[in-house]
């Protein structure tokens, strides 16, 4: 039993860590009492007892780790339901700034043309306003003629 728990510590603490010579340490190291001998036998004592567990001790890391090869999986998931909504979102904004862009620009093209008309109504007034001085300066050249 020592000797398995051993070999796994020393798997595990390896750098080139290998998840299947873990899942394999309990082939590589066989219990020292195989327990052939039922549980409701005399004798089936600590031996066993220490096999079983030493054996049980062995499949918590397995899970373990089996669950930890899972999250890139997991997480890759994540990854791509995110890509997928952040790509719509994006998108969708892209689409509304045209969408703005063109309304500004229409907008654009409103106003200017209203400073067009109203440039040329100024110039309009300014004319009617000097024809209007004119005729003012006329009555009183007359009136003051008479």
């Amino acid at each position: 039993m020592l000797a398995r728990v051993k070999m796994r510590e020393e798997i595990v603490n390896q750098k080139d860590f290998d998840v299947q010579k873990l899942l394999h340490a309990d082939k590589e190291v066989p219990c020292e009492n195989p327990g052939q001998q039922s549980a409701t036998e005399p004798g089936f004592g600590k031996a066993a007892f220490a096999c079983l567990q030493s054996s049980a001790l062995g499949y918590q890391p397995t899970m373990h780790i089996g669950s930890e090869r899972d999250f890139p999986d997991h997480y890759q998931g994540q990854l791509q339901e995110l890509k997928k909504t952040m790509v719509g979102d994006v998108q969708r904004m892209q689409d509304e700034v045209k969408r703005h862009f063109a309304q500004q620009k229409a907008e654009n093209g409103r106003l200017q043309q209203q400073v067009t008309t109203l440039k040329g109504e100024k110039t309009s007034l300014q004319q009617q306003i000097l024809g209007l001085q004119r005729r003012i300066q006329e009555i009183e050249e007359q009136v003051g003629a008479d």
